[in-house]
């Protein structure tokens, strides 16, 4: 529908918005094996480019020995320095994420209620194991940060048969 308003506002008569940027990383093998892993990732997005909005899809790679096999972070603008872009979506599947700090890092606004995820995040039929701590949520959800975002993190293997931080089983996690 052809609306003067916009046409006056923004040059266009006919407004497209750019379908999101689908990014694939699969088939990696990822490892560090120096004295100091800190502030090390293997695989690691901020959210679009400039004002895009990016479809991450993160499966079937090996990653071990850094602080963070995987980190996925949208920026704070008011905080820094960094570009408007959004995540639409992100998926982690099939992935090996051993002997990390952090298996898996989410943090910063992320579902911002400008620009909100069209789906939850996805992490499935990943093996995390050996890492400090498997799946780390330091989002926030439209500006709190008490109110981490829902992260489906469903049909992992946590490094133990009897489930992630079982202490009454021998495992080793």
């Amino acid at each position: 529908t052809y609306s003067p308003g916009e046409a006056a506002t923004n040059g266009f008569g006919i407004a497209v918005i750019p379908p999101p940027l689908s990014v694939e990383v699969a088939g990696n093998t990822i490892s560090f094996s120096g004295a100091d892993n800190t502030n090390t990732a293997g695989i690691t997005s901020e959210a679009g480019i400039g004002a895009s909005e990016l479809d991450l899809n993160v499966h079937d790679n090996t990653v071990s020995g850094l602080e963070d096999g995987g980190e996925f972070h949208q920026c704070e603008p008011t905080l820094e320095a960094c570009s408007t872009g959004s995540f639409s979506t992100i998926r982690a599947v099939s992935n090996n994420l051993s002997n990390n700090v952090n298996g898996i890092t989410f943090f910063g606004p992320i579902d911002d209620p400008v620009t909100p995820l069209v789906s939850p995040i996805e992490v499935h039929h990943n093996r995390f194991f050996g890492n400090t701590t498997g799946l780390s949520n330091e989002t926030s959800s439209g500006g709190d940060t008490f109110n981490p975002i829902l992260i489906l993190a469903e049909n992992n293997w946590w490094g133990c048969n009897a489930g992630p931080g079982d202490v009454d089983v021998d495992c080793d996690t």
